[in-house]
């Protein structure tokens, strides 16, 4: 389901599996120690790729 964030950066470390995520009309694969970063006031969303559930460490940053 397509997300937008309006008050932080959302930071993904793959920890385990695989996905292709998509900003705005942007395309983009990640895999295992891989690290996503999703700015503000980006329509986004994921798609697992890898054959087992995707593993990954969610940090939120509050932007001022």
């Amino acid at each position: 389901e397509t997300e937008i964030h309006e008050d932080y950066i959302e930071y993904l470390y793959v920890i385990k599996g695989s996905c292709r995520m998509y900003f705005e009309e942007k395309e983009e694969s990640f895999k295992e120690g891989d690290l996503i970063t999703i700015p503000p006031h980006i329509n986004h969303h994921a798609v697992v790729t890898s054959a087992f559930p995707m593993l990954a460490l969610v940090q939120r940053q509050l932007i001022a």
